[in-house]
């Protein structure tokens, strides 16, 4: 495709907003690490990583692209497309990782705050894993070329490579998190109606009802009625406790989903931006690729560099809120 400046603008327009945005992510953990060491901290931090490294990367190949109206393929180009290869693919994997991780804490299945430092670690180096393999393919392969945007990437011709080393994880990516999700508000929504049935229940107990546990939850049994008045007034405070229990722990539940809930963000823009870039890349492969319509495939992909700027966006959001709860 010939140079064309309005999107190779608007492309690096978004590439230099991801990349000052995302240093500020960046300068926020190290600024308060102390207050950030937890891991739902260490998977955004993993994000916010791969998201600066991409947008540093495209802004300046999208810079030299401007500034020669043009791109050439060599060891800069090679150079630029494992960049881009590694960071984005690390991204996709960064936000699959939040996915399940929320997953297995609204399932009870973990417990984010007794998750020791190394295991964070563990989890946060091993999104890296599968973008460093493919990268380093593509790159040996030497298939980095210039592909019309401000970057380099997989030739257009090699569409096998670029299915099952970008776009087959990439899908597998989109439809397990939209899968993780709606799980998620399914259960969210039965937990909530069977705490509002629950409740009714509660307060129809009898005054002198006691407290008992079972299966976790906590169920009440009437004293019989040969008590002395004095139990009654005892019992009658074993209720009372029993019902700020229940409360307490309904709150507490409530201010978990809410956590929880906070990082959907990230994975639903992330899902909206690339879902045009990815628009491209297929039609392209399919053959839209006449010289009506390439204008516009290339310009979809201008949303993908937008993607660091609306991650650091949903942290700025995010703590802002918590700071206002």
């Amino acid at each position: 495709m010939a140079y064309d400046e309005a999107i190779a603008a608007a492309t690096l327009a978004g590439s230099v907003l991801s990349f000052m945005a995302t240093a500020c992510v960046l300068g926020c953990f190290v600024v308060f690490n102390k207050n950030q060491r937890s891991f739902r901290h260490g998977l955004i931090f993993n994000l916010a990583l791969s998201d600066f490294i991409n947008s540093v990367n495209n802004t300046i190949s999208g810079a030299i692209y401007i500034r020669d109206r043009a791109s050439y393929p060599g060891a800069a180009c090679r150079f630029n497309g494992w960049i881009g290869q590694v960071s984005v693919q690390a991204t996709d994997f960064s936000i699959l990782a939040i996915g399940v991780s929320t997953l297995l804490v609204v399932a009870q299945k973990t417990q984010p705050g007794k998750i020791s430092g190394w295991r964070i670690v563990f989890v946060c180096v091993s999104v890296w894993i599968i973008p460093l393999i493919t990268g380093t393919i593509a790159t040996a392969l030497g298939v980095m070329v210039p592909v019309g945007n401000n970057w380099c990437w997989i030739a257009a011709d090699r569409t096998d490579l670029r299915y099952a080393l970008t776009h087959g994880w990439r899908l597998a990516v989109f439809f397990i998190t939209v899968l993780i999700y709606a799980y998620i508000y399914w259960y969210f929504k039965r937990h909530m109606k069977s705490m509002l049935i629950d409740e009714p229940e509660n307060e129809a107990d009898e005054v002198g009802a006691q407290p008992s546990m079972s299966n976790g939850r906590t169920k009440r049994t009437c004293p019989r009625s040969t008590q002395p008045n004095t139990s009654k007034s005892n019992s009658t405070s074993y209720a009372s406790f029993a019902n700020d229990e229940i409360r307490q722990r309904s709150q507490r539940m409530e201010r978990e989903v809410r956590r929880m809930l906070l990082l959907n963000g990230y994975p639903m823009l992330y899902v909206i931006l690339w879902i045009p870039g990815i628009t491209s890349r297929f039609l392209q492969s399919s053959g839209h690729n006449a010289a009506a319509n390439s204008r516009v495939l290339m310009g979809l992909q201008a949303s993908t560099q937008f993607v660091g700027l609306a991650n650091a966006i949903t942290y700025g959001w995010n703590k802002q809120w918590r700071r206002g709860r």
